[in-house]
């Protein structure tokens, strides 16, 4: 999450558009194992001069912050080399789309906001496919001053409700789960990590993210009641890890020792999220703030528990989630055709990474 000077005013939710097109015209959204025989990968000579390590590279959607905290302490703590790999992080940002860059094969590893993006990319004939999820549900919502009365989607008939762009088709899916006729409300386009419109009363709910904007209003000392879209069974997972169908058949070894590795950062980052946060802000961002960066990791932490991680560990994901996603995407036109669930994700790699 953006906290420089300079990103003050970015949200990069404004650049992932939660995985979805505009609708505006709509309106009057394994162990280790052997190295070769893995093509396309560089190596590099390990410090110890013990091997060589397998370079991979790891494309985010946005900038260094503690939404990558497990990563950054894996890599600190040498997991990955363990593991035998050199992992290289790329920031994302305004004109960063890791769905493409993993697609050309720029990047190894990508990281998506919403998996909206990965089923939108694969209806398109895009070669891609999820091999983990971090975050078991969405982070987006709508949210109320708690003044206002509004504690669900079924008031927001006669309301103004402020929605960045790229949750419109979110709040057709909860009007349309509140039985409310779009005409029943007045739908505010607003500008992406901006709350002034809410604070000012020009709209009565709006869109965000519940770590990130809805902890800013507060911070300004208002009572908040938050509506997560996940509540109401629009279902996508977070900051979904993809890789495209060529590098899944030659580094499928390759990346399940990286989700071993990275699970066992985010393991102690759960644990440990003060320090973790500490190691974040001084070593791997740039301009983060402490307070709102550990805030920020406390309130993330539930959700990369869900009752399949409890059974079969962190990253894991189930058919389900991605047949409703896609069945949502289809029903908003977000998606022109449906693909087998099996070309959307894989749970391969998952169960290689689990393998001692």
């Amino acid at each position: 999450m953006p906290k420089s000077a300079d990103d003050a005013h970015l949200s990069r939710r404004r650049f992932l558009a939660a995985g979805a097109k505009s609708l505006a015209g709509a309106m009057v959204s394994a162990p280790l194992l052997s190295l070769a025989g893995v093509a396309g990968t560089p190596l590099v000579a390990d410090a110890s001069g013990k091997r060589p390590l397998q370079t991979l590279k790891l494309q985010l959607d946005w900038v260094k912050d503690v939404e990558m905290a497990g990563v950054w302490y894996a890599m600190t703590q040498g997991f990955y080399r363990d593991e035998g790999i050199e992992l290289a992080v790329s920031p994302g940002g305004p004109n960063i789309d890791p769905v493409t860059l993993v697609a050309s094969g720029s990047a190894d590893v990508g990281v998506v906001g919403n998996s909206a993006s990965i089923v939108q990319a694969r209806s398109k004939g895009i070669p891609v496919r999820a091999i983990g999820a971090q975050f078991q549900q969405l982070l987006g919502c709508y949210f109320a001053l708690k003044s206002s009365g509004i504690k669900s989607p079924k008031d927001f008939r006669g309301k103004r409700l402020g929605t960045q762009i790229p949750y419109l088709y979110d709040t057709l899916y909860l009007l349309q789960w509140a039985k409310i006729p779009q005409s029943d409300v007045k739908i505010v386009p607003i500008p992406s990590n901006d709350v002034t419109p809410l604070l000012d009363h020009k709209v009565d709910a709006m869109t965000g993210w519940v770590t990130e904007q809805v902890q800013e209003v507060k911070n300004l000392g208002h009572e908040v009641n938050v509506m997560m879209f996940s509540e109401y069974g629009f279902d996508f997972y977070a900051n979904a890890l993809l890789v495209n169908d060529q590098a899944l058949h030659t580094k499928k070894a390759l990346f399940a020792r990286f989700l071993r590795a990275t699970r066992k950062g985010w393991l102690y980052a759960r644990t440990h999220p003060k320090q973790v946060t500490e190691l974040t802000v001084r070593k791997y961002g740039t301009g983060l703030e402490f307070k709102q960066q550990y805030q920020e990791m406390v309130d993330q932490d539930p959700y990369m528990i869900s009752e399949a991680t409890r059974a079969h560990g962190l990253f894991w994901m189930t058919p389900y989630i991605w047949e409703r996603g896609q069945h949502i995407l289809k029903q908003f036109h977000q998606i022109s055709r449906t693909v087998p669930v099996q070309d959307l994700f894989t749970d391969e790699v998952l169960v290689q990474s689990l393998k001692a």
